[in-house]
């Protein structure tokens, strides 16, 4: 009865062997024979599932997600809706210094959850913003005022620098337009909260906030941007345990 136990559970538990040492898996099995001896009505029938139990347990309380199943359903859902625009994102990471893919997924998730259209409108909020990256026109012109003078944004937008609509309605330069600004603001800020800060709240606002408060300006936010902030926090933490990144 021992033995076909101790074979059972090293049959999940020897797949693993990085993260679990061999005290463990002997003390397991030691654990689980004694539950059979006690308990064998219940046990009995299927000690497979004892096994299958123990090595979940186990591994769960890994740092990192072991599958895709492990994580948050949304999470998934947004990744799905953005890996179409991987290659443009890509694009920006590969050339504005700086700029991870996790920090461009996760601005564009937390400004609208990956989507660029609803009901074949653009995505827009109660503030005008528009598309994944909710772009408004201060944003445009800033990006638009660096489109010579900046060798990294005059690098992405060699080919064409779009119109105000087109980067309102093309998710692509949507795209572009977005994490130029924010690779913009980290340049300004040198620290990626305060750069997320003022993609929501504004650059000005921020500014004026941060002279008058210091480093406790954080308390001072308004909600919105408070929000927004814990919002990218979540997706940045989730994204980053996905397998793909």
């Amino acid at each position: 009865m021992y033995s076909k136990i101790k074979q059972n559970l090293e049959g999940y538990l020897i797949s693993d062997n990085s993260k679990i040492s061999s005290s463990i898996k002997n003390f397991l099995v030691f654990t689980a024979a004694l539950a059979y001896l006690f308990f064998p009505n219940q046990l009995s029938s299927n000690s497979n599932d004892i096994s299958q139990s123990v090595y979940t347990s186990t591994t769960n309380k890994s740092n990192n997600y072991t599958t895709t199943q492990e994580i948050p359903e949304k999470i998934q859902l947004v990744y799905q809706r953005l890996n179409k625009y991987l290659p443009t994102i890509k694009q920006c990471t590969n050339i504005l210094p700086s700029l991870t893919e996790l920090n461009a997924l996760s601005l564009l998730a937390a400004e609208s959850d990956g989507i660029h259209e609803y009901e074949n409108e653009v995505n827009t909020s109660n503030k005008d913003a528009k598309g994944l990256g909710q772009i408004r026109e201060i944003a445009y012109k800033e990006v638009f005022e660096n489109r010579k003078s900046n060798p990294y944004i005059k690098t992405l937008f060699r080919n064409h620098f779009p119109s105000f609509k087109e980067a309102e309605t093309n998710p692509d330069y949507n795209i572009k337009i977005s994490l130029s600004y924010y690779y913009l603001l980290t340049n300004k800020f040198d620290n990626t909260t305060k750069a997320i800060n003022a993609y929501n709240y504004g650059e000005y606002n921020l500014t004026k906030l941060i002279e008058k408060h210091n480093e406790d300006y954080l308390v001072f936010l308004p909600y919105q941007t408070k929000d927004h902030l814990r919002r990218f926090n979540n997706y940045r933490e989730n994204m980053r345990r996905l397998p793909y990144l």
